[in-house]
């Protein structure tokens, strides 16, 4: 296991330095073979007791950045650093140990969990894999995980069939709590629940967050749902980083033609402010990444294209506290 002396790193609980991720596919023939680039070069950090979201279009790239992270997938090229140990010189049994301090919280509260396993065992599962406790401890602690999840431990010996959505998430969350991690990484954890569901979800996230001093990554293509919990959001496009900043900066002032795309279609409650708002609506479908375009990936879809923009790729640069890539800010704005 490789410690880390940077101090930067040391500050930080997650540090993610130049993560490339790269998938081979088949193109077109049996014996074609092409490189699909999930993620391109991105960095980004977690301090310790920060919730930082991830947010973009399905195809950006943000779940394959969160599987990486929390060890569930190898990366290419470049860094991922968690509580000061650089993960890509671990081997697996180190790993596993190491992992125990980051653990997720998966999108769809049903899949997630065995079908056939009753609540009990499905919180119990992380403990009896780590070797924690004796079988009387493991069943208190199970009764201990629930109720922090605000769930009746009566439910315990439930299966997942019997319960519904948001009952279903907070037996995911306790589960994920079961090994008291430092990291959650949250993979749309709320976009399969009801509006109700969803607030009190989020609520509960928050509270744990303040109670348990954990850190989040938010995966969401949800910008209002990010709002309630992130202090910086990063915006992804074509598994790039296309802005990033405080959540305040980027919601108030957002920079990046498609961060403005993606808060323009959050709808406001007020309808007179609904009408009026100025709007950038984005045609077509984002690009493949078997064919990403050349310079800004974005220029295709872009508003505010230049012909440069199809030629050269931006630079990131820093405005008014907001890392942003765009041809619209270059770097001698900073």
């Amino acid at each position: 296991m490789t410690a880390i002396e940077d101090p930067v790193q040391i500050a930080n609980l997650v540090v993610v330095e130049d993560l490339v991720k790269e998938f081979p596919v088949r193109a077109g023939g049996l014996f074609r073979r092409a490189t699909l680039t999930a993620v391109n070069h991105i960095s980004l950090t977690v301090a310790r007791g920060e919730t930082i979201g991830l947010v973009g279009e399905s195809g950006s790239g943000k779940s394959t950045v969160a599987n990486i992270v929390a060890g569930l997938l190898p990366r290419t090229s470049g860094k991922v650093v968690v509580n000061g140990v650089d993960f890509s010189t671990l081997r697996a049994r180190q790993l596993r140990e190491e992992r125990r301090h980051v653990q997720v919280v998966f999108q769809d509260p049903y899949t997630s969990l065995a079908p056939t396993s009753t609540v009990e065992s499905s919180v119990m599962e992380p403990l009896q894999a780590h070797n924690v406790g004796s079988k009387v401890e493991r069943r208190a602690r199970v009764d201990e995980l629930l109720i922090k999840a605000q769930l009746d431990p009566a439910y315990k010996s439930r299966f997942p069939s019997e319960m519904s959505g948001g009952q279903r998430q907070r037996v995911g969350i306790a589960r994920a709590l079961a090994l008291e991690p430092q990291l959650l990484v949250l993979d749309e954890p709320v976009s399969a629940l009801d509006v109700s569901t969803k607030a009190e979800i989020i609520n509960l996230l928050a509270d744990l967050k303040d109670d348990l001093g954990l850190s989040y990554l938010f995966i969401s293509h949800d910008l209002s749902t990010l709002r309630v919990l992130a202090d910086r959001v990063a915006v992804m496009y074509l598994g790039e980083i296309v802005e990033q900043g405080s959540s305040d900066a980027i919601y108030d002032a957002p920079k990046h033609p498609y961060t403005k795309a993606l808060l323009g279609s959050v709808p406001v409650p007020d309808p007179v402010v609904q009408r009026n708002r100025e709007r950038i609506v984005l045609e077509g479908d984002i690009p493949s990444p078997l064919a990403v375009p050349s310079g800004c990936s974005f220029h295709t879809r872009c508003p505010e294209a230049m012909p440069r923009c199809s030629v050269d790729k931006p630079e990131a640069t820093v405005v008014d506290g907001t890392t942003v890539a765009c041809h619209l800010f270059p770097p001698s704005a900073t």
